[in-house]
């Protein structure tokens, strides 16, 4: 098995702004942008209290069931533009079910961030992990589109708040 995760900070506001990117908009994205950060800021509050309120409840895993699953506790929470998928940032949820009936060896697990950092080296990694011929790795690699991801932090009005930031870390602390 081959996991490849994004740095959950980046993740989470990459697909708020990938959300609005994929559906039509009452209001046009480009007037939308500007208010993005604020926007994101303001669900993820939300988001965070509601999950921590489901908590004092529910089990962890029937809050990102009920999250995920989109159900009447946090229903209000996804709207189609500036989706917040806080659950599906919880990476460690998730590996710690999988790894209690699979084991450990075969799983590779990689970041976004190390793919984009050095391409070569990590899919070097992944070639080894599922025993591919040095010969197929050349021709592969060849013919490999080194796709980037989306990054709104070259434009300071559209940065992530550092208050929402600092949220971000304590929650996933």
């Amino acid at each position: 098995f081959i996991v490849v995760m994004r740095e959950p900070l980046s993740m989470l506001y990459s697909w708020f702004w990938y959300s609005c990117s994929r559906v039509k908009q009452p209001v046009p994205l480009r007037d939308y942008k500007l208010k993005g950060p604020d926007i994101f800021h303001e669900r993820i509050v939300a988001k965070v209290r509601s999950f921590n309120s489901c908590i004092i409840v529910f089990s962890l895993e029937k809050c990102i069931s009920e999250m995920s699953t989109n159900s009447k506790l946090f229903h209000s929470l996804m709207p189609k533009c500036g989706e917040t998928v806080l659950e599906r940032a919880l990476y460690y949820i998730y590996i710690q079910k999988w790894l209690s009936v699979i084991p450990r060896e075969r799983f590779l697990f990689l970041t976004l961030e190390e793919l984009s950092r050095d391409w070569n080296q990590t899919t070097n990694r992944l070639w080894k992990f599922i025993g591919v011929s040095s010969f197929a790795v050349n021709k592969c690699t060849k013919a490999t589109n080194k796709q980037k991801a989306v990054d709104y932090t070259n434009d300071p009005r559209l940065a992530m708040r550092n208050d929402t930031r600092n949220i971000l870390k304590g929650f996933f602390r």
